[in-house]
């Protein structure tokens, strides 16, 4: 699939790499996620012909005039399975080891099964399942914010029934984020807000 590092060292992919770094300099983007995005979303609506279709998620037909939906999974187009383990490696206890394997298998599963339920909070977060609507809320709170909206700004386009909505919506913003590897801006540091719609 395609990737951002790939593209930036391939000669003959030169055209797209100009058009999106072209792009990138009108709205200010610097951070390579975005172009990830950006070559995700391409390569979703892009039309491609061939066995490639089939590897893909079908797209409605949409109008050309019609905003894209972007998209983009922080673990890359394959969310990757990884498991590492602390303390990976035994020895008999007849050369003086003094964990028995029973133990140290105990302690092998027990690394894996956490990163098992992790890793599938994490793919199941990316395709919002079971929170779509949630998922949508916190990617534009996180919109907001990162643009120089505070969380008090955004609590104050509604109505709440918790007692600090302030840090409710921080604290989605914080997920949010740490979701997508997004560094949040400083508290109380704003930026120079501008309104652009973009395409890639």
């Amino acid at each position: 699939m395609e990737s951002w590092d790939r593209l930036q060292s391939d000669p003959e992919r030169r055209t797209l790499l100009i058009g999106l770094q072209q792009w990138a300099e009108r709205f200010r983007i610097t951070e390579d996620w975005i172009f990830e995005t950006a070559l995700e979303t391409l390569l979703i609506y892009y039309p491609r012909p061939g066995p490639l279709d089939s590897m893909l998620p079908r797209v409605p037909k949409r109008d050309l005039n019609e905003p894209w939906l972007w998209r983009y999974r922080p673990m890359g187009f394959h969310p990757r399975f990884k498991p590492t383990f602390v303390g990976d490696f035994w020895y008999p206890p007849q050369h003086g080891w003094s964990e028995s394997w029973d133990d140290f298998k105990r302690r092998m599963e027990s690394q894996l099964s956490t990163q098992l339920i992790q890793y599938r909070h994490t793919v199941e977060t990316s395709f919002a399942i079971g929170k779509k609507e949630t998922l949508q809320r916190d990617a534009e709170w996180t919109a907001r914010y990162q643009r120089g909206d505070s969380a008090i700004d955004i609590a104050e386009s509604k109505e709440w029934n918790v007692q600090d909505p302030e840090q409710a919506i921080f604290r989605a913003v914080s997920r949010f984020a740490k979701s997508i590897g997004l560094i949040l801006r400083r508290r109380g540091r704003r930026t120079k807000r501008s309104v652009v719609q973009s395409k890639p």
